[in-house]
């Protein structure tokens, strides 16, 4: 979690939470470990989570022609996906597979609204 410790004042979504509520939100996230080629999350799906890339790498792909996925992106360590659906609560607009095995932090909805939403309302 140190890189994350490091690195969540520069996550946008995060930038607004004060000093004291940041360590309230890292204590809130739960380590998760995948294989290669395990999906995250598909398009579609409700958004439940935000992900911070530990180690590893992820697909992010979109449906394309005759809803084929289609990659769009890798993102590597130190990259983070699922803020957009965290904070609208929109569907999934991406499916996200594992490329190689991947730890990753995720911050749930519920942890979320725990913590940020007081702050942003």
């Amino acid at each position: 979690m140190k890189s994350l410790r490091e690195t969540i004042g520069k996550i946008p979504i995060f930038s607004s939470l004060t000093p004291e509520d940041q360590p309230k939100l890292l204590n809130k996230m739960e380590e998760c470990s995948f294989s290669a080629g395990a999906i995250i999350f598909s398009q579609g799906d409700h958004s439940d989570a935000f992900y911070f890339i530990e180690s590893g790498a992820v697909q992010v792909a979109v449906k394309g022609v005759a809803a084929r996925p289609e990659a769009v992106s890798v993102l590597g360590p130190q990259r983070w996906f699922g803020e957009r659906g965290l904070v609208t609560g929109q569907l999934r607009s991406a499916t996200v597979t594992t490329v190689k095995e991947t730890v990753l932090w995720k911050l749930s909805r519920d942890a979320w609204d725990e913590v940020a939403k007081p702050r942003l309302s």
